[in-house]
Parts: structure tokens; C-alpha cells; sequence
């Protein structure tokens, strides 16, 4: 029989011994600064986007005074949108995913590369309403390329806008330079 002075350390060893031959300690996609390397990508949404919409405007049918642009900035999980009305919303963001893999020998033009969700809210002055954002980043190609190059893109910021007070839906269409992208980014 053990004693428990030598049952003790005996299971402790054994749960290290499991614990230190498992594989999730040591899966090679695993990359604690980005999450799974197969999934997430690096994408900087900081940044002022033009409206893309008709008319050159950002926020389409809202009820307050146009909006031509909005100015983002991203801080880990927080984002911060300022329109170009000087009103401000804030809210969380989550992590970009790739859309694309490997198997893909040709990215034609205006494929979506990665996106990034978002939401946050804020008050528009000009419209007398609390303001709800939602939608994502999408960046995407503006060539034709194959999935050994890199290629020029451009982030479209897209979404809806519900006006909590009036009940109105608008629609958030903007862009802004990407810029060139090494595709194996995205695998």
C-alpha cells in the first residue's frame, strides 16, 4: 500500500505527464498574438472612409444632415466612429477572419479578402436620435491576381443605421485605400 506522502506526488506527476503530452499544447496553428494562423488576418480599419454612396454620402436616407464621411479608430477591441458632422459613436469590434484559402489558384477583382465585424453607438446631433451601428469591414481586391502575389485593395465599411428614436433605417457605404497586400496573408 502508498502512503499518502508518496500518493500524492505520484499523481500529481501523472497529471503532468498527460497534461505535458497533449496536443493542444503544441498545435503549430495555435499563435497566441493572433489566434488559429489558418483564420485571422492583420487588418487596420483605423482610418477616414468617403462616402460611397449616392451623392458621395456615408449614411444613406438618415433623417439628420448629411454624412459624408466617417473617421475610424480602432484600439484592441474598441472602436471609435466620428462622422463628418462631428458626432461620435463607440463601441467593440471583433477580430478580422480571412474569406479566402489556399485552394484558390486566382483572386479576381472584388473578391472579399477578410472581414471584421463591429457595433457601436453614439448620438447624432443633427437627426435628435441615439444611434445604433452595425456592420463590418470587408477588404477587398481590386485586381486580379493569383494567390502567390499580392494585390492592390480597398476596405469598403458597410452596415446599417437605426435611429432608436425615430425608428429610421439608413445604410452605411464607405471606402477607403486598402492599400497592396501580400496574399499568402490570408492562409
Amino acid at each position: 500500500m502508498l502512503s499518502p506522502k508518496t500518493l500524492l506526488p505520484l499523481c500529481c506527476s501523472l497529471i503532468l505527464l498527460l497534461v505535458c503530452s497533449c496536443d493542444f499544447l503544441t498545435d503549430e496553428n495555435f499563435n497566441t498574438s493572433q489566434g488559429l494562423t489558418d483564420t485571422f488576418v492583420t487588418l487596420n480599419v483605423n482610418g477616414s472612409y468617403a462616402g460611397s454612396g449616392d451623392g458621395g454620402l456615408a449614411v444613406i436616407t438618415s433623417t439628420g444632415d448629411s454624412i459624408t464621411s466617417l473617421n475610424v479608430t480602432r484600439s484592441d477591441e474598441s472602436i471609435r466612429i466620428v462622422d463628418s458632422l462631428n458626432n461620435q459613436y463607440v463601441g467593440t469590434i471583433g477580430f478580422p477572419i480571412s474569406q479566402i484559402d489556399a485552394s484558390q489558384a486566382l483572386i479576381p477583382a472584388d473578391t472579399i479578402l477578410a472581414t471584421v465585424d463591429f457595433s457601436a453607438s453614439g448620438v447624432d446631433g443633427s437627426a435628435n436620435s441615439t444611434v445604433t451601428i452595425t456592420g463590418a469591414f470587408s477588404l477587398i481586391s481590386n485586381n486580379f491576381a493569383s494567390n502567390e502575389g499580392s494585390v492592390d485593395t480597398r476596405i469598403l465599411f458597410s452596415g446599417d443605421w437605426l435611429e432608436t428614436s425615430t425608428g429610421t433605417n439608413a445604410v452605411i457605404q464607405a471606402t477607403r485605400s486598402g492599400g497592396v497586400r501580400n496574399l499568402s496573408d490570408f492562409y
